[in-house]
Order: C-alpha cells, then sequence, then structure tokens
C-alpha cells in the first residue's frame, strides 16, 4: 500500500525489530519482505559477493480499543548513523530477533514508545518502498536503507478515557488534648488574669493597670522576726550590749601587738644564727 492511500487506522504499533529470514514466523510479528510500491525484496542489509545476508523489518500491532492503557506503544522512529548519539527516550535497536545478530550495516533504528493512556498521537503503520515517494499529510520518511525507503503514519488516537477510581485520603490521626493547667489566679491571686478578648483596647487597658502595680512580693504579709519581738508593744529586743572602745585602747591596743611581732621576730633570727 502507498502512502497516497488510507490505511486502516485503528491499529497502534506495539513493537517494532528486525529477523534474518522473511520466512522465519515469529509470534505476532508482521515482516516487511517486500517494498508496498513494487513487490521486490526488502531487504535491508547491502549484498555481497562473498556471502549472503538479509535483514527485513517487521513489527506487531493492536487494535487500538483493546489496548490497555499502561501498554507502551510506538509513538517516534529515528534513523540515525552508527556512532551517532541515541536522541533522548529512544531505544535503538542492535540486534535481530531470531538470531541475535547485528541488525543494521552502519545504521541504527532508534524507536520511542509511551504508554497509551500518556499519549493521542502515535504510529500506525510502517511502510518499505523501492523508490521515494510524495509523502501525503501523516506520513513521515524515516530514512534510506540499502536503496529501501521507510515511511511510517502519525495518527491522532486521542487520549484513552479511563475512569479513575476515587481516591480515599486518609486524615491524620486526631492530637490528643493537652493537659489542662491550672488556672493563674488560683497559684497567683494578686495577679489580674489577662483579657481573653482580642480587642486592643482592653489589652491596652490591662498593660496600664499592671504597669507599677506588680510586685514580687506581693500578696505576701509582713511580719517581724519573733526573736527581735518584746513582751512590751512599742519597743526592740537587743541581742546584747555593743562595747564602744576609745582611741587610746585602740592605740595602746595596736602598739601591743606591734611590740609582740618584734619579739617573736627577734626570739626566731637568734636561734637560726645559733
Amino acid at each position: 500500500m502507498s502512502p497516497g492511500t488510507d490505511p486502516d487506522s485503528s491499529c497502534v504499533i506495539t513493537a517494532v525489530g528486525f529477523v534474518a529470514q522473511a520466512g522465519t514466523k515469529q509470534q505476532k510479528y508482521e515482516v516487511l519482505s517486500r517494498t508496498s510500491d513494487s513487490a521486490d525484496d526488502a531487504c535491508l542489509w547491502p549484498s555481497s559477493l562473498l556471502s549472503r545476508r538479509t535483514r527485513y523489518l517487521c513489527y506487531v500491532s493492536e487494535n487500538i480499543n483493546t489496548c490497555a492503557g499502561q501498554r507502551p506503544i510506538l509513538v517516534n522512529l529515528v534513523l540515525v548513523d552508527d556512532g551517532e548519539h541515541i536522541p533522548a527516550n529512544h531505544q535503538a535497536i542492535y540486534n535481530t530477533i531470531d538470531t541475535g545478530e547485528r541488525a543494521l550495516k552502519r545504521k541504527i533504528l532508534c524507536a520511542k514508545f509511551s504508554p497509551r493512556s500518556t499519549t493521542s498521537r502515535a504510529i500506525t503503520r510502517i511502510g518499505v518502498y523501492s523508490r521515494p515517494r510524495t509523502t501525503t499529510p501523516g506520513y513521515t520518511r524515516i530514512g534510506d536503507i540499502n536503496s529501501i525507503v521507510i515511511y511510517c503514519k502519525h495518527t491522532e488516537i486521542g487520549l484513552l478515557n479511563s475512569e479513575r477510581p476515587s481516591v480515599q485520603v486518609k486524615l491524620p490521626p486526631s492530637v490528643p488534648s493537652r493537659p489542662s493547667i491550672p488556672d493563674r489566679n488560683s497559684l497567683y491571686p494578686s495577679l489580674p488574669a489577662f483579657p481573653s478578648s482580642g480587642n486592643a483596647s482592653a489589652c491596652e487597658a490591662f498593660a496600664t493597670t499592671r504597669r507599677g502595680t506588680v510586685h514580687p512580693l506581693s500578696g505576701i504579709p509582713f511580719e517581724l522576726n519573733k526573736r527581735y519581738l518584746t513582751e512590751e508593744p512599742g519597743e526592740c529586743r537587743t541581742n546584747g550590749t555593743s562595747k564602744y572602745k576609745s582611741f587610746d585602747e585602740i592605740d595602746s591596743e595596736v602598739i601591743s601587738a606591734v611590740n609582740h611581732i618584734f619579739v617573736n621576730l627577734f626570739d626566731f633570727i637568734f636561734t637560726y644564727d645559733h
């Protein structure tokens, strides 16, 4: 079928590769052994006088209505030269499916797959031709291999309408309430309670009433130690009679202490010399 016709686009491609023998029946694979325009041999390996090798392109297609949402489907094909970088998110096809030999000579076919549920555009058909064709809308020329031209068709398939199950969100366990704190009025009777209202004027009034009135000893009664109390009201008990020394007495005690020091010093020197 040529690119100018409208192929059946009800199928998507779920796998692509190469086989070494056209007659080899690989499960579910459709082997492109003949060109679509002239029915010539569609071998992709260059001919040689010493040996005969064959390589054929093949793919697996699946009905779009039965394709699961997580099923990878083909969304792009790129043909690069051997030694070039592989495009991002693409898979390089190096070997044949049936024999494990090298798939192409001096070329590498790269395929990109995406889950069915995440894409609305996919490749629905791959064709090989003996001559270049006029590209029609939807068809893309992948490249030439051994004088064989590869085309693919991109088709809008729409997003998959899948009903997602409702997700039940589990609420975190309730945090236990903090233990109740005794009323501050029961601990500090002299301190007024802070206003619970969010009114600014009430807060200002509370601060004004507390400024200069709160003292660490507020509410504690003042009492004199009982040992300083006497039986007679208005009198204060003393612990003893204080004796004051005169200047002469102090001077005499100082002179006596100095003389005592000198006497001890002379005794020490005399004893040390002898």
